[in-house]
């Protein structure tokens, strides 16, 4: 792609996406413990509301209980009582565990029984939708009731608008200090390739400039040392084509005077011809170095 096809804008890519990818990764860490930790909460505070109603309803006469269960249900909290348990057979987890001791340990001593707590499947925020998160059965009386609790939380709060800000000007400053060392590293390398140019077309022996960091300094030094030697090299060679060019027209005028007495016309001509040659090669080399040196 012409998009990324220098290494400026490569680099910013790459450190951009890595920003980006880490951000992602740590708001996906923070937000899942502050969601644990939300969740804990919940049930606690679930686990206090349900221990007052069931206060409440071992307080009232057992013909009042129906209408108090009806009257305190809701969209979080739902309630009803059952003649039979209406969760059996069930083994707690240590967190369930958990939950029913900190119930118990929040209601008067009585001698109905014990809790019994169930959690229901992690909730995966959908939409709006509300799931029971938390199912509480307990004794309510000697007389064989159960209360039924049953929680239903809200849906799980999205991140908190600080947190993508911050992730948000972290990816802008982060993606603008690369930009700013694509440039720094970029800069040095397009002064190199024009010099480079520079010396290839024999136009003259460009200096790099050796300030920044070491490794353009050392860079811009070897380069200044290698076109320095380039075009020495160049005109120690221009200059042996020059003096050979001046060494041949003293031999070939001699020559051209003795093919002026061949008898032999032919043989006069072709030598001549051959001569006429040499020397117009002679001449292009001289003219060449000529150019070269005025260049």
């Amino acid at each position: 792609m012409l998009l990324f096809s220098t290494l400026r804008s490569q680099f910013v890519a790459v450190v951009t996406a890595a920003v980006v990818l880490s951000n992602v990764g740590v708001i996906g860490i923070v937000e899942g413990a502050r969601q644990r930790q939300l969740e804990a909460e919940r049930r606690n505070a679930a686990a206090e509301r349900i221990a007052s109603i069931f206060r409440y309803l071992s307080a009232i006469p057992q013909s009042q209980r129906a209408t108090a269960v009806t009257a305190v249900s809701g969209n979080v909290f739902q309630y009803s009582i059952s003649a039979i348990p209406p969760i059996d057979h069930h083994s707690m987890n240590d967190e369930e565990r958990r939950i029913a001791l900190h119930l118990e340990s929040r209601e008067p001593p009585n001698g109905f029984g014990s809790a019994v707590a169930r959690l229901m499947q992690p909730y995966t925020p959908i939409l709006d939708d509300r799931r029971t998160r938390l199912e509480i059965m307990q004794p309510i009386s000697t007389t064989g009731e159960w209360l039924l609790a049953r929680f239903n939380g809200p849906p799980t709060p999205s991140p908190t608008p600080a947190i993508l800000i911050a992730a948000a000007i972290c990816t802008v400053v982060t993606g603008s200090a690369a930009a700013w060392i694509a440039e720094r590293i970029s800069r040095p390398l397009l002064r190199l390739a024009i010099a480079a140019n520079e010396v290839a077309r024999g136009r003259g022996v460009p200096r790099l400039s050796s300030a920044g960091p070491k490794d353009f300094q050392r860079t811009a030094e070897a380069f200044n040392m290698m076109s320095e030697r380039v075009a020495l090299t160049l005109q120690t060679q221009r200059n042996v084509l020059a003096a050979v060019g001046h060494d041949l027209r003293t031999p070939l005028a001699a020559m051209r005077i003795s093919a002026e007495f061949v008898s032999d016309e032919i043989v006069r001509n072709r030598l001549i011809g051959d001569l006429n040659e040499v020397q117009s090669l002679t001449e292009e080399i001289l003219s060449s170095s000529k150019r070269s040196n005025a260049a």
